[in-house]
């Protein structure tokens, strides 16, 4: 049983909304990552060119903070599907903020 399976199948729309945007902003940061690894000669290039300075557009950080983000998504979903699992009432506490999910009882 795929969790991507039960995303697709849970009525909770929460679920799917929270599910879809961990891989969104995973996307973002394993991206940043990528193209620090690959081009980071031509992004230090390019900020030099822009701002004057090769060190002010810093992909790894975007990746720290992008990454981090994930992992919060990630432990929001287990609580969401554990508390699913077990029968229970939950809600996001404020369902308009996905930047920062976090999981209630009702």
């Amino acid at each position: 049983y795929y969790i991507s399976d039960y995303a697709n199948s849970n009525p909770n729309p929460l679920f799917k909304k929270l599910f879809y945007m961990t891989f969104a902003v995973f996307g973002v940061a394993f991206g940043s990552w990528i193209t620090d690894r690959v081009a980071c000669q031509q992004v230090h290039e390019v900020s030099q060119q822009l701002f004057g300075s090769p060190s002010v557009i810093q992909l790894h950080a975007v990746w720290h903070v992008f990454i981090g983000a994930t992992f919060w998504f990630l432990i929001s979903l287990g609580v969401m599907f554990r508390l699913d699992q077990e029968g229970r009432k939950f809600r996001l506490r404020d369902e308009n903020n996905l930047l920062f999910p976090v999981v209630e009882l009702v």
